[in-house]
């Protein structure tokens, strides 16, 4: 029986979230590296980079909490099995996770795909109401009226945003 601390907790932890915490942690540094790139990044707050580089320090941040939480969950399942601290197994929210790939996953980077596809032969408004409409549909987010209200008020506000307060326009 192997007793080394590392090994316990490799058994422990949920590798697949593991994994995507990590893959969004480079991910966030690339899309932060790219944003500072670009040009006039920091003299105004009309840059175009300021946006993404915010993104990504909160994907950096998020992806952070997403790789410590699970170590922390792993580390709680252990002192549970040990009988430490008074951990009880059964108060430890292990999650039931589905498995990293599956069909679901694989047609939503499809219908996003094609969204990306799209999106330069339409305008954004009507490209974007159908995508929001077709991936909360597809992803049973809520009932029909509900999903309908959404994909129209977030691309219609995102359009009024860009219109009135960054005054640029989406083609």
């Amino acid at each position: 029986m192997n007793n080394n601390p590392f090994s316990k907790l490799i058994k422990k932890i949920n590798k697949n979230e593991i994994i995507i915490g990590f893959m969004i942690f480079f991910f966030s540094i690339y899309i932060y590296i790219e944003s500072i790139q670009l040009p006039d990044f920091g003299k105004s707050f009309e840059s175009p980079g300021l946006l993404p580089a915010f993104i990504a320090v909160v994907m950096f941040f998020l992806s952070i909490f997403m790789i410590i939480g699970e170590l922390k969950k792993g580390f709680l399942l252990i002192k549970a099995e040990e009988g430490l601290n008074g951990v009880k197994k059964e108060e430890i929210d292990t999650g039931q996770r589905e498995p990293l790939w599956d069909l679901r996953v694989f047609l939503a980077i499809l219908i996003i795909l094609l969204y990306v596809f799209v999106l330069p032969y339409i305008s954004f408004l009507i490209a974007s109401i159908l995508f929001l409409f077709i991936m909360m549909f597809f992803l049973k987010a809520g009932n029909v009226f509900l999903i309908g209200l959404i994909s129209v008020l977030i691309p219609l506000g995102i359009q009024y945003l860009f219109a009135n307060v960054f005054q640029q326009l989406i083609p």
